[in-house]
């Protein structure tokens, strides 16, 4: 699969204490396996096909699966986020890898920016086993939400069955939203990532036997799959799809 286009999500950042527990979890749940930058005090994560991650011992962080999309330019995207309502720090580069931006959209959720300079971010097929495969917006305003990724990155929305929002860019699916409901587990908006699994019930079963808590259990989604939303031991949200 070749790197994704601006507007793609391109890259998921893993910020997680107690990271040697969390590589074993991660990797016994999703197959991932890492490499080591020295000096750097960070891991690529990887699925087999290629790396679609980084991985930090999240000290100064709340434990989080942070997102990025893929921009033309950082500066340029940096403005229209400040312009249509959102947060964005100044624009930085990552050496001679990328130039990224931290941002929030106008309700809270955090979506970070890359422009590839050397590392163009994920070229994994996004069904492999182990692949990021599907972003979805929890909100508290959809409709302010929809403006702002519209304003920002020229997404459309294709309204779905049961109050969801599948987010366009051209005839791509780049990922969802819906509102946070009263039984979500979490107060404030944010982008969820699913990964790709070829055994939902035993990559939930082993989630739970290594000390990760279930959200949402396993249930259909309609024309697509199995899913289940889980967190780690460590306390990072994540989810987990099986394509049917």
């Amino acid at each position: 699969m070749a790197a994704r286009i601006p507007g793609e999500f391109c890259w998921i950042n893993l910020l997680t204490p107690n990271v040697e527990e969390a590589k074993a979890f991660y990797a016994a749940v999703l197959g991932w396996t890492y490499g080591e930058i020295p000096g750097m005090g960070w891991s690529i994560l990887a699925n087999g096909g290629g790396a679609v991650g980084g991985l930090f011992d999240a000290k100064e962080h709340a434990p989080q699966l942070g997102v990025m999309v893929r921009v033309e330019s950082t500066d340029r995207t940096v403005a229209k986020v400040r312009t249509a309502g959102g947060q964005a720090m100044d624009p930085f580069d990552i050496g001679p890898n990328g130039r990224m931006s931290v941002c929030h959209d106008p309700n809270g959720a955090q979506i970070d920016l890359w422009q590839p300079l050397g590392k163009p971010g994920m070229e994994v097929d996004s069904r492999t086993p182990g692949a990021p495969t599907w972003f979805e917006n929890e909100t508290s305003d959809p409709a302010r939400a929809a403006k702002f990724y519209a304003d920002v990155f020229g997404w459309t929305t294709e309204a779905m069955p049961h109050d969801y929002t599948v987010f366009q860019l051209g005839t791509l699916n780049v990922g969802g939203m819906q509102k946070i409901g009263a039984g979500s587990a979490f107060a404030k908006p944010h982008w969820a990532t699913y990964v790709t699994v070829s055994d939902a019930a035993k990559a939930v079963a082993e989630a739970v036997r290594l000390g990760g808590t279930i959200r949402r259990p396993i249930h259909d989604v309609e024309d697509v799959g199995q899913s289940a939303s889980l967190t780690s031991p460590q306390g990072v949200p994540f989810a987990v799809i099986e394509y049917d």
